[in-house]
């Protein structure tokens, strides 16, 4: 067993999110002590590890207590899609990066490719005509796993705004727009 603490220093991630997601039934812990610490064993580490991979998708702290509520919950089958598209993620970075390599060199560059967003959301279509029992199953319905592709679509779109923007042509008003 691990104090919250030490769960914290192990993670990365703050008491005070841990304790919020003991107050929101996200993740409780294993077990409290009679002074009232909070215990998390090693089950209790591999939900916060799952939690964490959902978090990394960009799924919202409600979407991921009601996946992993689900009684049909198939861990293993999440971890296969969620690499699926966090190397879905990571090509698209790794593009990212080799254009901005390219242009710190001064080369004129106007490619835009790079910021295409359509493979993952294909893959996330692709996923929700080919699993329409696991997209219902997880998601509670079609029409919320379309508002989650909706949310990422408009994601793509706001971070095209900015990249266009007056306001984010030089340095400090882009990173003030991140």
């Amino acid at each position: 067993m691990r104090t919250i603490s030490q769960v914290a220093e192990l993670t990365g991630i703050s008491t005070r999110t841990l304790q919020y997601y003991d107050e929101i039934g996200l993740l409780k812990p294993s077990e409290l002590t009679e002074s009232g610490y909070r215990l998390y064993d090693d089950e209790a580490l591999q939900k916060l590890q799952q939690i964490l991979f959902f978090k990394e998708l960009g799924f919202k702290l409600k979407e991921i207590k009601e996946i992993l509520q689900k009684p049909d919950f198939d861990r293993i089958k999440a971890f296969k899609r969620q690499k699926e598209l966090l190397l879905l993620k990571r090509n698209r970075t790794d593009k990212l990066i080799q254009l901005l390599s390219r242009l710190e060199k001064g080369e004129q560059c106007m490619s835009f490719k790079e910021f295409d967003l359509s493979d993952y959301i294909t893959a996330l279509e692709d996923f929700k005509n080919n699993s329409t029992d696991d997209v219902i199953k997880h998601w509670g319905s079609i029409e919320n796993f379309d508002m989650f592709i909706q949310k990422i679509k408009d994601d793509e779109a706001e971070v095209a705004k900015l990249a266009k923007s007056p306001t984010t042509s030089s340095t400090g008003g882009l990173m003030t727009a991140l």
